[in-house]
């Protein structure tokens, strides 16, 4: 719905180039990348890309690692899987290797920590905001209409 918008709003306005994307950024898919080169640390890492490998599978889709073998912390950790970058089909701005790349950029923005996260930030934060919204109805006297009206209404950017 959001795309059929938006393409109308730009159709206004015939005489600006705007272009946009809409980016849909998948974790659970059936995809895992491995590297044979490398060998990893005392076990850890092991066969992981490194952090930033992409890799594309159409001209709207890639996968990328945002953790790689320098992130796996134990043997006991697992491998990271990639994110599936997908650029939705009304999208005007197709440049897929830019939008990996910001994906990318905002895996490293974090006020949690200086390391990279399993997702990017935009995500991340709109997520840990949902739960915390999610954890105050339990409290007495929480007052959810505030969070549903006046908070629904605000312009967010996360």
């Amino acid at each position: 719905m959001e795309a059929d918008v938006v393409s109308r709003l730009v159709s206004e306005y015939p005489q600006y180039d705007i272009r946009f994307a809409f980016v849909t950024l998948v974790e659970r898919h059936p995809y895992i990348l491995y590297d044979e080169h490398q060998q990893g640390n005392n076990g850890k890492g092991a066969n992981v890309p490194s952090r930033g490998y992409a890799l594309p599978i159409s001209t709207r889709e890639c996968l990328v690692h945002l953790l790689g073998n320098r992130e796996v912390r134990t043997a006991w950790h697992g491998s990271p899987t990639p994110v599936l970058v997908r650029i939705h089909e009304q999208s005007t701005f197709l440049d897929l290797q830019y939008i990996v790349q910001q994906v990318f950029k905002f895996s490293r923005l974090s006020f949690r920590s200086f390391g990279p996260s399993y997702t990017p930030a935009t995500l991340l934060y709109a997520n840990l905001l949902t739960r915390q919204l999610k954890d105050l109805q339990t409290m007495p006297g929480w007052n959810s209409t505030v969070a549903s009206t006046q908070l629904r209404q605000k312009k967010w950017f996360l």
